[in-house]
């Protein structure tokens, strides 16, 4: 869990934020989700599979027709309803992983600007900015001036578009911006874009990812900690 520090981080006027595995665990309940409604109506698909169908646009399929190669509409509708149904549960349980409220806020207080940038669509951020409060009691989606998602219509990560639009809204170059991920294709996104990146891995020592981040760091406390220190 030792961290990497490849680099002096600086001093950023703006910090990015993966959702799917970076600030909260929802890839878990969506991957459920899925799975549960193909065995509930006797089709099937693998935890790759759905992580595939998460990871890349549609091009104006519905993910269970994507997931599932089937177009018979009220079975669509079905087993949409049925996902659907599992992750209003499911969401009740969510919440940020460990450090992620206090580093945000702890920028925010700072004046530094704050975005939100996912390949998720815009009904999934909802369900997640619906599901997880606060320890404050306010909405997680006051952590963020700026929040980008797929229907910006632009092409999803590993591509730069998503991290252009972000830094583009918050008015910052590139250059003063860092974006946190967990996934390749993110940081390879940031990296596209301009944008510095920190690998947020529990096992630091097995980051693939080195050569596209500044820093890998196992979780928010240890990148606190840096941040305290004076190294960001």
């Amino acid at each position: 869990m030792k961290p990497v520090l490849r680099c002096d981080l600086g001093r950023p006027r703006a910090l990015l934020f993966d959702l799917d595995g970076t600030i909260v665990d929802t890839e878990t309940a969506f991957r459920d989700s899925w799975l549960r409604a193909g065995y509930e109506y006797g089709l099937q698909a693998s935890a790759l599979d759905v992580d595939k169908v998460a990871a890349k646009q549609l091009d104006g399929l519905s993910t269970a027709e994507a997931l599932f190669g089937i177009h018979e509409e009220s079975l669509l509708v079905a087993i949409a309803g049925f996902a659907h149904d599992y992750r209003q549960k499911a969401r009740k349980t969510l919440e940020l992983l460990p450090g992620v409220e206090d580093f945000i806020l702890s920028a925010r207080g700072s004046s530094v600007r704050t975005a939100l940038v996912t390949n998720a669509p815009a009904w999934r951020v909802q369900e997640v900015f619906a599901g997880v409060k606060l320890t404050t009691g306010l909405d997680l989606a006051t952590l963020f001036d700026v929040v980008v998602h797929s229907h910006h219509r632009a092409r999803p990560k590993p591509a730069p578009d998503l991290y252009e639009e972000a830094v583009r809204l918050l008015d910052v170059p590139p250059a003063v911006a860092l974006a946190f991920e967990d996934s390749v294709t993110g940081l390879a996104a940031a990296t596209s874009a301009g944008v510095r990146c920190v690998h947020i891995l529990q096992d630091c020592g097995r980051s693939r990812c080195i050569r596209y981040a500044a820093a890998c760091f196992p979780n928010f406390m240890t990148a606190a900690a840096h941040t305290e220190e004076g190294s960001m």
